[in-house]
């Protein structure tokens, strides 16, 4: 079963909804869009920290969405 979710950068002005397997990490999404080009250059970097709006809380960028307890409907910020 899929996670739909919403990824965004308010600085950047940029959001991207998406849909995930739960037990896939964080960082291996955001780099999969980065090289395929659906991530602005400058969002996601080394330093990249990801906070859930739901939990309003950061999130570990190694963990998975399951792990990290992010479901759907969530808002990742990338600051």
């Amino acid at each position: 079963m899929l996670i739909t979710l919403t990824i965004m950068n308010k600085t950047a002005d940029w959001a991207a909804d998406i849909q995930v397997n739960p037990q896939q990490r964080l960082e291996d999404t955001m780099t999969i869009l980065k090289e395929a080009g659906k991530i602005p250059d400058g969002i996601w970097e080394e330093r990249t920290k990801i906070q859930s709006a739901r939990k309003s809380m950061f999130v570990d960028r190694s963990g998975s969405y399951e792990q990290e307890g992010i479901y759907t409907g969530d808002i990742l910020e990338l600051l």
